[in-house]
């Protein structure tokens, strides 16, 4: 119950690679591909949770880019 809770929390990110854990009672880890990348406390907003996945995607996009800007250099 707790694990499908949590995914719902993620909405489409669920989708992209993104989990939500509570290793305990005081801590919920986001994770992208099994590494964390942030950590908040139960009773975070929804919506918080979600900028910070949106947040990560976006910074991958950025090095994506600057990877292919140095390749053409």
């Amino acid at each position: 119950m707790l694990k499908e809770t949590l995914t719902a929390c993620l909405g489409q990110y669920a989708r992209q690679g993104f989990t939500l854990e509570a290793p305990d009672d005081h801590l919920l880890e986001l994770r992208y591909e099994d590494e964390i990348i942030a950590m908040f406390r139960p009773g975070a907003k929804i919506e918080d949770i979600r900028l910070a996945c949106e947040q990560h995607l976006l910074g991958i996009k950025q090095v994506i880019r600057e990877d292919e800007n140095a390749r053409r250099n």
